[in-house]
């Protein structure tokens, strides 16, 4: 009930091609003055992604940037089964042992090696997870980051960098709830970031002029024939 009552205050109404986990909250709201233009952007391709896999399953690592924080995570994918997502390596070290079975889960415990080539194991989950947060500790400051690309939520995952993801599908939940989510998102738009944003409409001179209450012919506000009777 007081997470809801705050939602009340946040004055803020979302415009997006797709649902994400957090829109329930602004259906509480009815004073929107600061608008979230959310339209998906692929910003780009920045370099090759970090990853190690087994026989049966792939671990990828990234990093989403919401609101001027840093949330790295794990990505482990299954063949023939749907991606899932941790924030916590220690979850993620839960999952894959529940996943994996036989000789790959040995070969994973570092009880086994494979025949031919060497095997990625627990350490190879925590090692590169340490070496990709050393990584994402060096980089620059982001609300910068945020600011150039015009957008509070940032993603880097796969070899992609793109603007106002889908947050669900990278179970974003688990680090942020949906009401904290929606607070954060309000506060850097109206702060941090300063606003709605929403591209400017090019207009040609014609339309301006009409715009600015004078006449194509003349640009003056009044008819030159109204003008000269005026003047009498």
């Amino acid at each position: 009930m007081e997470n809801w009552a705050r939602a009340r205050r946040w004055k803020i109404k979302i415009i997006s091609e797709y649902k994400d986990y957090y829109d329930c909250i602004q259906h509480t709201i009815f004073d929107k003055t600061t608008i979230y233009f959310r339209h998906k952007k692929i910003i780009q391709k920045p370099h090759a992604p970090r990853r190690w896999y087994t026989d049966s399953i792939e671990v990828y690592y990234g990093i989403i940037y919401f609101c001027g924080k840093k949330y790295p995570f794990i990505e482990v994918a299954q063949r023939y089964a749907q991606s899932d997502f941790f924030y916590c390596p220690d979850k993620a070290d839960t999952y894959i042992r529940e996943i994996l079975t036989g000789n790959e889960l040995k070969r994973y415990l570092g009880e086994a090696r494979h025949k031919y080539y060497g095997s990625e194991t627990v350490n190879s989950l925590y090692n590169g997870w340490e070496r990709f947060l050393i990584k994402c500790q060096n980089e620059a400051n982001i609300d910068v980051f945020h600011a150039k690309h015009q957008s509070p939520i940032i993603v880097k995952h796969n070899n992609w960098l793109i603007a106002n993801p889908c947050l669900k599908e990278y179970a974003f939940y688990r680090a942020v709830d949906e009401y904290t989510a929606f607070q954060e998102i309000y506060m850097y738009l109206s702060g941090v970031l300063g606003g709605n944003f929403q591209p400017i409409p090019e207009v040609n001179d014609l339309d301006m002029i009409e715009a600015k209450g004078f006449d194509k012919r003349y640009s003056f506000r009044k008819d030159k024939q109204i003008w000269c009777i005026m003047s009498k």
